[in-house]
């Protein structure tokens, strides 16, 4: 395909629609296929899950009732598993009050107990001199971006068919890194069993 004139142009815009179109068809039968492949499992994993919950609060709530059997060891091994209790701690604050709190903690010199968390403001930045800038190991870049955008119902009615305005986009590459990445877990944790 080249692209010449402005009639070029607009025959690569359909081309690129019809392509988006083909895309959006190929990606929303996948998305419902997804769909009812999570509420398949949902329903068969939520009673279950449940049932769990409900087993767990009931195995809890006789370990409360026999606390006193855990005073001296912490925990008591059976046979299909471990029940115990463990003293945790953790700080508790308001977070409306967190800069008070922070604000505190400074001004008593326990810095450690901060965390700082610091990145450049490129907004703010972007009201600095070029030469304040360059002194500051930053530059300013400007671009002219160029945007396409297929008119898909036009090109849909061309076509004989329908389309939506949007078209359900899902990025094929995470869903892979995703499914990838949870082989690799399961075959590690079948390797560690």
């Amino acid at each position: 395909m080249k692209v010449n004139d402005w009639k070029d142009v607009d025959a690569a815009l359909e081309e690129m629609g019809l392509l988006d179109i083909e895309i959006g068809i190929a990606l929303a039968s996948l998305a419902e296929n997804l769909h009812s492949i999570i509420s398949k499992h949902s329903a068969q994993v939520g009673p279950l899950q449940k049932k769990r919950e409900a087993i767990e609060e009931l195995v809890n709530a006789f370990c409360l009732q026999n606390k006193a059997e855990f005073a001296k060891k912490r925990s008591k091994q059976l046979v299909f598993g471990k029940v115990a209790f463990k003293v945790s701690e953790k700080i508790e604050f308001l977070g409306a009050l967190e800069a008070t709190v922070i604000a505190t903690l400074k001004k008593l010199g326990h810095t450690d107990c901060v965390n700082t968390r610091e990145s450049v403001d490129k907004q703010a930045a972007k009201q600095l001199e070029d030469n304040e800038l360059t002194r500051c190991g930053l530059r300013r870049t400007r671009e002219d971006n160029f945007r396409i955008e297929p008119n898909l119902k036009e090109i849909a009615k061309k076509i004989g068919t329908d389309c939506q305005a949007t078209i359900p986009r899902l990025d094929l590459d995470k869903i892979v890194k995703l499914i990838g990445s949870g082989e690799k877990e399961e075959s590690a944790e079948k390797a560690a069993a």
